[in-house]
């Protein structure tokens, strides 16, 4: 990954991959079902540019909506 890639993290947790994305210049969408985790994800992608969290359930996301504008990259890190 690195500028101008776009990923869409599903499972984004506490944001340690979400992190280690962003700071290759990649761009994303972190998404995190856990409500409990989102202050957590929010709190450690403050910093990180072109990172947005969507606090969501994957599996009723718009993606048509979501996804817009070309190609994205699909990470996942589900239990």
């Amino acid at each position: 990954m690195g500028p101008g890639d776009r990923v869409i993290e599903i499972g984004a947790g506490l944001g340690s991959l979400t992190v280690a994305l962003a700071a290759t210049g990649a761009q994303g969408r972190a998404v995190e079902f856990d409500r409990a985790l989102l202050p957590a994800l929010r709190e450690a992608t403050s910093e990180a540019r072109g990172v947005t969290v969507v606090g969501a359930d994957a599996t009723t996301i718009d993606w048509e909506s979501e996804l817009r504008g070309g190609e994205w990259t699909l990470c996942a890190n589900l239990p």
